[in-house]
């Protein structure tokens, strides 16, 4: 077989016979080019046919589900390279750097990726969800790399382009304007989706997510980690969300490993999860399920009784017929002349990744004499996807402040509705206001004017909610100011006003403190209740929280009071019948009652009655808190302060007392 070279020796000596010398000179030249190419294409060839290809016959690939947070269903899978130490390479990292010394990352990629379409074509319903694909950005800069590729793979699996996404990270960015704009445009250009990996690690992640216009943005594990028991994070990762909401873009909570953390993301309304809790990452592709049942039975589990916009979009959302994301712009133009909306929703075939086309955007070609057949034509190339934009989206079951945050913050039209990630309908802006007028005006009729805390009704219907709540353990604090009166009654009105406006402070910091479960009231006056809750009992945690808002208020009430009686401890004032006497400086005792995980059957009237009761032993006491448990009003202990042996007997997990002290 002749070499390159060869041929070109060959050629050289035909030519000189037959063509001129001037028109030889650059044919010549040409020729030498197409055979460099050629011969350098040959030889990386040849060094992949005997350097690499029998190290890729001992790569596998292992698989890890990513799932709905709300119902456990596979969404999608990462798939992850494996036995890279066994064929000699230090690392991942390793492997691809020396496939790029080598210039073999074309044909690697290619080997690669068929490999992980024939694992993954195994997989039950493969067709039907999103493979996240980790590849090298470097093989762009290949001589012999070529567009398509993957299509024609993908083609032969009959998987769509759009179930194909590639991650992007932090390497990428040392290129941003060339390497990246490639990667940006022939995704778009093929119809594959982008996901940001590893956000929240790095430097250079938010250029990344304002250049990409990524699908999906996936929370390092970093920020994951223990973030039930961290503030910062918890913070971060709740802004990101928001971020995230307003851009359109899917969330994945990357390592999630334990079922606090799992409660943790499900009450963010982070959309989808990975990690070893959901399954660890498996070399049989046959293990992977449809549905993990655990997290369905968790997130129906913890079910929380929050204000969402479910309850109230039924008859404000309009579901406008979507058109799939494999449409024509031909479709696209008929839909508009039939529609009275200005915008279509796009989503792929199974009604996840909710996207907009804009008449706006194709008002130059809709408006011109040749701009449709311009638009069709297949030398124009104009798809679907080059006029695709986003808008916010959230779940049904989103609270209405972040639906409220997402109006604000971006200047769509509204926001597309969701239900477990698949759309479900269109809510607009002016629907949104209604729902968020009506819902404010509720708040204002049942709010406390003095405090700006929902007042006795909401707090009966919380109440009410929690004796049939049979999933949580309930702690009802009832705060109440001691000698109250005589305070106002030297101080004044105002004065006394001022204290109560304080100590509703205090609460609403301790609601943003305590990330869990909570919510404060204003029943009137001097009285204040909170509601705190759990999957777990956390008596002593609830104490501390409660020993934590008394000691706050007293250092605040000490202000309202001379150098002289701090010092003494005391201050006098008039008692109710009128005589002169002295006081203890203005503080607050505690009534807690614990709730656990059972449907009580217990009349309002009755509870009020025996609060009272706890509330009156809690100001007698020296700790100023009375802690005791619902089923001693249910089995009717009178007496709180001493709970006989046999009745402690029946239900040792619950005590009752009088005292902080003699909580056992």
């Amino acid at each position: 077989m002749k070499t390159p070279w060869r041929l070109l020796i060959d050629f050289d000596n035909y030519s000189i016979k037959r063509v001129n010398s001037t028109n030889y000179h650059f044919f010549y030249i040409f020729m030498k080019i197409i055979l460099h190419l050629l011969s350098r294409y040959l030889n990386m060839n040849q060094i992949f046919i005997d350097k690499w290809q029998d190290k890729i016959e001992n790569i596998d690939y292992a698989i890890q589900p990513i799932v709905s947070t709300i119902s456990g269903k596979l969404f999608g899978i990462e798939v992850l390279i494996r036995g890279v130490e066994n064929i000699g390479f230090n690392s991942i990292n390793d492997f691809f750097d020396s496939a790029f010394k080598d210039k073999v990352l074309v044909p690697l990629e290619n080997a690669l990726r068929r490999k992980v379409v024939e694992k993954v074509s195994k997989i039950k319903n493969y067709k039907n969800i999103i493979v996240f694909y980790n590849y090298d950005h470097r093989i762009m800069e290949m001589p012999d790399y070529r567009y398509g590729f993957t299509e024609e793979i993908l083609e032969e699996y009959n998987i769509l382009p759009s179930n194909w996404c590639l991650e992007l990270n932090e390497g990428i960015n040392h290129e941003f304007t060339s390497i990246y704009n490639k990667v940006l445009l022939r995704a778009k250009a093929s119809g594959f989706k982008l996901a940001i990996d590893d956000f929240g690690t790095g430097f250079s992640n938010f250029e990344l997510l304002y250049h990409s216009e990524a699908d999906f943005l996936k929370l390092d594990k970093f920020l994951i980690r223990d973030i039930h028991k961290d503030n910062k994070k918890l913070f971060l990762v709740s802004a990101i969300k928001d971020i995230a909401r307003a851009l359109g873009v899917t969330l994945i909570a990357e390592g999630v490993e334990t079922e606090e953390e799992y409660y943790c993301l499900k009450n963010l309304d982070i959309d989808l999860i990975q990690g070893y809790f959901i399954q660890k990452p498996t070399i049989d592709q046959y293990l992977i399920k449809l549905q993990y049942e655990h997290i369905e039975k968790l997130y129906n589990l913890d079910k929380r009784k929050s204000t969402s916009i479910s309850s109230f979009i039924k008859d404000s959302m309009c579901f406008i017929s979507p058109l799939n994301n494999n449409s024509s712009i031909e479709d696209v133009f008929d839909r508009f002349q039939s529609s009275d909306y200005n915008f279509i929703p796009i989503v792929d075939k199974n009604f996840f990744q909710t996207c907009i086309i804009y008449e706006k955007d194709l008002r130059e070609y809709i408006y011109s004499p040749y701009g449709r057949d311009l638009l069709i034509s297949k030398v124009h190339k104009k798809t679907i996807n080059d006029f695709l934009k986003r808008i916010p989206k959230v779940d049904i079951r989103t609270k209405i402040d972040d639906v409220l945050k997402l109006i604000v913050s971006h200047g769509s039209q509204g926001i597309f509705i969701t239900d477990d990630n698949r759309y479900i309908g269109f809510l607009s802006n002016t629907e949104i206001i209604k729902i968020i007028n009506y819902m404010r005006m509720q708040e204002a009729l049942e709010t406390n004017p003095l405090s700006g805390l929902p007042g006795n009704i909401a707090i009966s219907n919380k109440i009410k909610d929690v004796l049939i709540d049979e999933e949580r353990v309930n702690y009802f604090i009832y705060f109440d100011f001691d000698n109250f009166k005589p305070f106002n009654d030297k101080f004044g009105f105002r004065i006394g006003d001022r204290a109560i406006k304080s100590f509703a402070e205090i609460l609403k910091n301790t609601k943003r403190e305590v990330m869990n479960d909570i919510f404060i009231g204003h029943i009137g006056g001097d009285d204040f209740f909170v509601l705190i809750s759990f999957d777990e009992f956390k008596t002593n945690y609830v104490l501390s929280v409660v020993n934590e808002i008394m000691k706050k208020f007293k250092e605040i009430s000490s202000s309202f009071f001379s150098y002289e009686e701090i010092v003494e401890g005391n201050y006098k004032s008039v008692d109710r019948q009128g005589n002169v006497k002295f006081f203890p400086l203005l503080g607050v005792s505690a009534a807690i009652l614990e709730v656990p995980f059972k449907k009580i059957e217990l009349n309002e009237n009755v509870l009020s009655k025996h609060i009272a009761e706890l509330k009156k032993i809690a100001k007698s006491s020296e700790s100023n808190i009375c802690i005791a448990t619902i089923y001693n009003i249910v089995n009717k202990i009178e007496n709180f302060i001493g709970v006989s042996n046999e009745e402690k007997n029946v239900y040792p997990r619950y005590k009752c007392t009088a005292s902080l002290s003699r909580l056992s």
